[in-house]
């Protein structure tokens, strides 16, 4: 494979050597990938600002052994109206967690990556930031192929089981009848049109739980014990 462009959103970066860094980016083209960005370590390099977490970019690389490299790098977005809160910085987190948990390398799709693309836009602009995450997190679990299964219409005997898909007459957690409203207000909104939840933290352990049954994952465990101390 020879050089080639890409358009990509770091979400992770960890560092490879001295000099050197390996970025996690979801790319349109080629889904999730890692990426070798060298020399970026040292505050003296060019390229450092755009070798962190949540850098939109155009980039070129090409392919050796187990991941790729990157050559030349233009940047298109930093997000930094979302780095300058605490609140909004934890937001970010959470997303890039979702996506390192459940997205698996090298599978392209290009929904996906608009998706991430759409709701950091909406989140730089919106008063309700909570609303476009959970948006985020359910389209991203129905591009997956296991959505949040949701009635067609609430009453008020609605239960939550990973287990069964979702909410349902018979099995799992009780679930009061606005929560579930609110979770299909959600899912209805056009992108950055999104309104105010009451009960956020409820509608996020719902959706915790779902991860932890189709993840099984000890680092997203660990991941939600160190973000709840934020």
């Amino acid at each position: 494979m020879g050089y080639f462009y890409t358009r990509g959103i770091i979400i992770n970066t960890e560092p490879l050597n001295e000099k050197d860094k390996i970025a996690t980016l979801i790319t349109k083209e080629f889904g999730k990938i890692k990426v070798k960005f060298k020399s970026v370590r040292s505050s003296k390099s060019k390229r450092s600002g755009v070798s962190e977490d949540f850098i939109y970019e155009d980039i070129l690389l090409y392919k050796k052994q187990n991941f790729f490299v990157a050559t030349e790098v233009s940047l298109i977005d930093s997000y930094m109206e979302l780095k300058k809160s605490v609140e909004d910085y934890k937001i970010l987190t959470y997303i890039k967690e979702i996506l390192l948990i459940l997205l698996p390398y090298e599978q392209a799709d290009p929904e996906i990556f608009n998706l991430l693309v759409i709701v950091l836009n909406c989140l730089k602009d919106s008063k309700f930031k909570n609303s476009a995450t959970i948006y985020f997190c359910m389209r991203l679990f129905k591009l997956l192929g296991t959505p949040i299964l949701l009635p067609d219409f609430v009453d008020d005997d609605y239960y939550f089981s990973p287990e069964k898909g979702g909410f349902n007459k018979k099995n799992g957690i009780k679930v009061d009848s606005s929560i579930i409203k609110d979770f299909l207000k959600i899912y209805n909104s056009k992108p950055c049109e999104f309104e105010e939840v009451l009960d956020v933290e409820s509608m996020f352990n719902l959706i915790n739980n779902f991860v932890l049954y189709h993840s099984d994952s000890e680092q997203y465990r660990n991941f939600l014990k160190a973000f709840n101390k934020i």
